[in-house]
């Protein structure tokens, strides 16, 4: 019983297993004939008769037909060909085709979908104008052609090409030689029937092909005018190098005319003028509502007393909450102390005398008072100024567009002919998505050491190089091995996501002196030294100087400039601020570490408060191998053409 048991199993076994193979290896093309005739314009009409055995295994519809209509060559230039399909038929008889281009290939699938072929043996017929495949050289013209590509899906027992000269003029060969085997090999068998024709003289199995190369007299065929996609072939380097440039100047372009909207006259000023708040240095300053805006009011309501910034403990950013009366500080103007009422009551919900920026809760409560800050300042500066992402879809358009016409003539990024990576918009879509994951993650490197500290950046850092590195090598080894290409890929990228992500803002006549304000006080922080500054005719350097324009220098991104300017008046009076605490733990002067606090660690959190907000307002010519004796090229595979056939 277990012996019957053991046939039975093995039964089965070819009966679903091996007998499928076997049924496969029976089917075969019989015979493929190819006959081609070169017109005195340098194109040929090609016919290829394909006789097959179909047993409706691999051939269930019908055949396919793949034929080259672009040859890489020397790594960087690519050829192309002219491909017309002139007439299909099945036993003489006219028969449907689909047909597509993909990559390398343009592709035909023969017979009707939902009709099975035909058992048994049968000729397909193709006939097709090619260009392109002609190479005219000094001494004599000549064609490396194969017959025969090396992604036929099944045996093929008999090849024969037969080349007809214009005129058939067939004494005019010089010489013919062929080679089979598999691509790279320079196998012989074969025999010449004259000099115009070529047999095999053994089965080719899949992935073997056969290749000709074919010499002639000059003076047959003319020699036509280089093709512009041949042309712009020859000039991978120029294109790219090109588009690189055209980009640049687009976004360049951009950003220039926005500094010229901003242009005027800048005269240094020493104290803000009525009506300018930090925060609206800071909007100014960044054309945006983003973290300096309430960082910069901040610490201005603490320096005028509404407020007291607490940074004693590690884990916490405290703000509590003062009574100007009650602060030894002087009554401010009546702009300032409504400005700075209304931000302490949104810092200071009722019941609340003290939040933690570091905390969820005082996060949440810091966000509320940016969102209020933003209604304020967006009603003050109506007219001002206005940011655009209509240059940056155009940088977009302009980057795709390019992109995708250069892609046609001087790239092909598959490896596989068939593969669907080689259409260009969905290589397009893959590199872009690749590059752009990349720039993400660079962002999280960025973000990781502005946020975290020790083991966790180094940790998220880690993390985040381990993924660019596996992004890269699909995008450089498995995609596109190809590094010129994709730095320049990248590179143009990068400049229209950055016009993208920070739209460029034109200034209009109504903010232009409001904006020229606030350089003139940026020119005033910023200078440190002593001459210049008396040849402004500024005002002594004191203590009560760096308190009041300390806030301003903070939204105007200086505010180490101003520290480092004041750091000796600062020790020599003992300065101890009454509006700010802080840890005496750090090695460094008092006024080293007030920097600290408020130029780095004490506002980060209020930042990280603010991002949220932030996010939302945002979103609201000549061939390879010239010479005699075929280029030098003896094998398989190496030339020109190369129909591959299968089934469907």
């Amino acid at each position: 019983m277990r012996k019957k048991l053991q046939l039975c199993g093995l039964l089965v076994f070819f009966i679903f297993i091996v007998a499928p193979f076997v049924a496969q290896a029976d089917e075969r093309a019989l015979h493929f004939d190819v006959t081609a005739k070169v017109l005195e314009d340098g194109s040929m009409v090609v016919r290829e008769r394909i006789h097959v055995h179909i047993k409706q295994m691999i051939i269930r519809h019908g055949i396919t037909h793949a034929f080259p209509i672009k040859e890489r060559y020397g790594d960087k230039n690519i050829r192309h060909y002219g491909f017309e399909v002139l007439q299909v038929t099945l036993d003489g008889q006219p028969i449907n085709y689909y047909s597509s281009t993909a990559g390398l290939m343009t592709s035909m699938a023969i017979g009707q979908k939902g009709v099975p072929a035909p058992l048994g043996d049968h000729v397909y017929e193709i006939i097709y104008k090619t260009t392109g495949h002609v190479r005219f050289l000094p001494e004599r013209d000549e064609i490396y052609y194969n017959v025969v590509g090396n992604f036929w899906q099944f045996p093929v027992d008999k090849v024969s090409f037969t080349l007809i000269l214009p005129d058939e003029k067939q004494d005019a060969f010089l010489e013919t030689t062929a080679f089979t085997g598999k691509s790279g090999e320079s196998g012989n068998d074969y025999i010449l029937d004259g000099q115009h024709t070529v047999i095999t003289t053994r089965t080719l199995e899949p992935g073997e092909g056969l290749t000709v190369a074919m010499a002639w007299k000059k003076g047959l065929v003319q020699e036509p005018k280089e093709t512009w996609a041949n042309l712009l072939g020859t000039q991978r380097t120029p294109i790219l190098l090109g588009i690189l440039l055209i980009i640049s100047g687009y976004v360049l372009g951009q950003r220039y005319l926005c500094k010229r909207s901003a242009q005027g006259v800048v005269v240094p000023i020493f104290s803000a003028p009525e009506g300018m708040s930090p925060g609206y240095m800071a909007v100014l300053k960044h054309m945006e509502y983003s973290g300096p805006m309430l960082q910069a009011d901040i610490v201005w309501s603490a320096v005028k007393g509404f407020l007291h910034l607490n940074a004693t403990e590690e884990h916490k950013i405290l703000l509590q909450k003062k009574e100007p009366a009650n602060s030894g500080q002087k009554t401010p103007p009546p702009w300032i102390q409504e400005h700075l009422l209304a931000l302490r009551d949104h810092l200071f919900p009722k019941g609340y005398d003290q939040i933690d920026l570091k905390d969820e809760e005082g996060q949440e409560i810091a966000m509320h008072a940016f969102e209020y800050l933003q209604e304020q300042y967006q009603e003050q500066q109506k007219g001002f100024w206005k940011s655009s992402y209509l240059p940056g879809v155009f940088g977009l358009i302009l980057f795709f567009g390019l992109f995708f016409w250069a892609l046609h003539y001087i790239y092909t990024p598959m490896v596989d002919p068939e593969s669907v990576h080689g259409e260009p918009l969905v290589f397009l879509a893959i590199q872009t998505g690749i590059v752009g994951l990349i720039g993400l993650f660079l962002f999280a490197i960025r973000k990781s050491w502005l946020d975290f500290d020790g083991i966790r950046a180094w940790l998220q850092t880690g993390l985040a190089i381990l993924a660019i590195c596996g992004l890269s090598y699909v995008a450089l080894v498995i995609l596109c091995p190809d590094p010129f290409f994709l730095i320049v890929f990248a590179g143009s990228f990068a400049l229209v996501a950055w016009l993208t992500a920070f739209p460029p803002t034109i200034i209009f006549s109504k903010g232009r002196q409001a904006y020229l304000h606030m350089r003139g006080l940026e020119m005033y922080i910023r200078t440190a030294e002593t001459d210049r500054l008396a040849k402004l005719n500024a005002p002594e350097d004191t203590v009560e100087k760096f308190e009041e324009l300390l806030p301003y220098a903070i939204a105007l991104d200086c505010a180490q400039a101003w520290q480092k300017r004041f750091g000796k008046i600062l020790t020599d009076a003992d300065y101890t601020p009454s509006w700010l605490t802080t840890t005496a733990t750090f090695n460094m002067t008092y006024a080293h570490r007030l920097n600290y606090v408020t130029g780095v660690s004490g506002l980060q959190a209020a930042t990280m408060a603010c991002a949220k907000a932030s996010h939302a307002q945002k979103q609201s010519s000549n061939d390879d191998g010239a010479g005699s004796g075929f280029g030098g090229r003896g094998s398989s595979g190496g030339g020109s053409g190369g129909s591959s056939v299968g089934g469907w």
